[in-house]
């Protein structure tokens, strides 16, 4: 049976036996008699009558009952109590999965773990669960055993961005039941539902890390520019290399002021398939110190001119820098739709209504076209847009119109088993849409849709957990996802059905990644942590509100000592008898 000390602050009785000896040590004073006994006494000196204050302490029954009743007191003072054996409690773990809590996760063991085992203490049987603050991931913990929560707590790796622990929150407050116990464990402060405690294991860091990237691309090379932050209080020195490939350059020193950023910048080199890494010196929070990156490649489009399109030099234009122009298996169409044409059977592509010599008139011409509300149209401004084509196209079931002009809709979107079309219902050279910032844009965006459905390589500089966003083409069932760390680790690698491609994310780490499905490969990328808020410490802190409610706990499961009037009998009869001895002594 367990035994608990319900006031720790009753040991300072046993103060008394001190003071108890030190009674019993001093030396008796005597009484002073005057009578006559010259005749009784040698012709001797006197002996002097002054001697030691302090005596040899001599065994009496006064001491031995003196001592009895502060030992009674002080029992009674400490107010025991047990833990009944058939007693359960339930302690509900949250631990937060933010990435931040990496740089005190090797000191979450022994920060944590004495606090649990004086929980465990004031039950006779505690039920642990352990939960994530991430609510896709399954309980962590569900048992009896503090080994096991103790296991869990030396495997925790945090893989999160910043969020709220609100959800997982609530969901440990239905877990624990009415009388259970909620602690969250986090590396700052919290604002925590009622009833919930708080186990704060942070302090602040000195942080330098990378906190962002930006590519460029022009006719002649593409270039990146990293940013570098020092989030701490004090100035900080640092070493930073640039690896190509695994070859680091010679490194190169960084200064900065509390709060300061700066940017590094340079050039990719030419081979398209190179490797780059930014390494900073570590410090305790390690996952911004390397940054990798890889030359942006964008998908390039097989792009089809009709004969009859419309303005085939603007097109040319506009999807020279990026896209391939092709007479056969195109990714995307630019023609002539007439009214006769088999709409179900278009692929994805850009079509205009068709001109007719009536038409050429400048007179007519028509304004005020109005757009809706949608991703393709949105911040688009159409009011300078005008067309003298009578609108001869109707929009099929279903499409979604994007651009009105007064009843009739001007452009909309179709989607087909082939694909998605975006319908111009106006003549491109009878307007001045092609030279509208707005239209430009528009088939921009719309291009990019396409794009994103081609399943070709691109190569992409991502943040971690970021969608992949994959499109994949006929073959094989599955894609292989190969990660390589850029951090110590052996390459990793999985399969993942095709059904679930479209809902990969980049890891939770920095590292390479490249994707394929078959013989075909969809992606290399490199994913790089940017989270500022997770790579700011000055707000870490600890903090222990769950101690504080341990005693309580404890009482609640716990019976009191039964034999208080038994003591307190004891005591009494224990002073009587010392005060008896004490004054029967000459």
């Amino acid at each position: 049976m367990q035994f608990l000390i319900g006031n720790p602050l009753g040991w300072w009785a046993l103060a008394a036996l001190g003071g108890v000896l030190v009674i019993h040590l001093l030396q008796q004073q005597a009484k002073r008699v005057e009578i006559s006994t010259l005749f009784l006494l040698d012709n001797v000196a006197p002996n002097p009558m002054e001697g030691r204050a302090f005596e040899r302490l001599r065994q009496s029954i006064p001491l031995w009952l003196q001592i009895i009743g502060v030992l009674l007191i002080t029992w009674q003072l400490l107010a025991p109590s047990w833990v009944r054996p058939e007693s359960v409690q339930r302690v509900v773990v949250v631990l937060d999965s933010s990435l931040s809590m990496a740089a005190f996760r090797h000191r979450m063991p022994a920060k944590v773990m004495p606090v649990l085992q004086r929980l465990a203490q004031a039950a006779g049987h505690t039920e642990w669960v352990v939960l994530s603050s991430d609510t896709t991931q399954s309980v962590l913990y569900n048992g009896g055993a503090l080994d096991g929560v103790r296991q869990i707590l030396t495997g925790w790796h945090p893989t999160k961005g910043a969020h709220g622990m609100q959800p997982a929150l609530h969901l440990a407050q239905r877990l624990r039941g009415p009388e259970g116990l909620l602690i969250a464990i986090s590396d700052h402060h919290l604002k925590l539902p009622a009833g919930a405690h708080l186990l704060a294991i942070g302090e602040p860091i000195d942080n330098v890390g990378f906190s962002g990237v930006h590519t460029t691309i022009d006719k002649n090379a593409a270039t990146w520019k990293v940013l570098v932050k020092n989030y701490g209080t004090i100035p900080q020195t640092r070493t930073w290399q640039l690896h190509i490939n695994g070859r680091p350059t010679a490194p190169q020193t960084l200064d900065l002021q509390p709060g300061q950023a700066t940017v590094l910048q340079g050039l990719f080199p030419g081979d398209r398939k190179a490797q780059l890494q930014l390494v900073l010196s570590d410090d305790a929070f390690s996952i911004d110190n390397r940054l990798p990156l890889v030359v942006p490649l964008k998908k390039r489009l097989h792009i089809r001119l009709t004969t009859d399109a419309p303005m085939p030099e603007f097109f040319q234009r506009f999807f020279a820098r990026h896209d391939d122009l092709v007479q056969r298996d195109p990714d995307l169409v630019v023609g002539i739709l007439s009214r006769q044409a088999n709409r179900q059977a278009l692929a994805n592509g850009i079509y205009f209504a068709s001109k007719t010599p009536s038409e050429t008139q400048p007179s007519g011409a028509v304004r005020g076209a109005l757009a809706t509300s949608h991703p393709l149209t949105d911040g688009l401004h159409w009011y300078d847009l005008w067309v003298r084509t009578p609108r001869p196209l109707a929009a099929a079931p279903g499409a979604q119109v994007l651009v009105w002009l007064q009843s009739d809709p001007l452009i909309w979107l179709s989607r087909t088993q082939q694909g998605q079309q975006l319908i111009c219902n106006f003549a491109l050279d009878d307007s001045n849409a092609w030279q509208l910032p707005a239209f430009v844009v528009l088939l921009h965006r719309f291009t990019e849709r396409i794009r994103a459905t081609v399943p070709d390589l691109r190569q992409a500089n991502l943040e971690t957990h970021q969608k992949l966003d994959l499109a994949t083409g006929p073959g094989a069932n599955t894609v292989e996802v190969t990660t390589h760390p850029v951090r110590d680790g052996a390459a990793q690698q999985k399969s993942v059905p095709l059904y679930q491609a479209a809902l990969l994310r980049a890891p939770a780490e920095p590292a390479f990644i490249v994707v394929t499905q078959g013989d075909r490969t969809l992606a290399r990328d490199a994913v790089h942590f940017a989270d500022a808020r997770e790579a700011d410490f000055t707000r870490a802190a600890s903090l222990d509100t769950v101690s504080t409610h341990t005693p309580a706990l404890a009482q609640r499961h716990s019976r009191r000592d039964l034999l208080v009037p038994l003591w307190l009998l004891l005591l009494s009869a224990t002073l009587l008898a010392s005060w008896f001895y004490t004054e029967r002594t000459p």
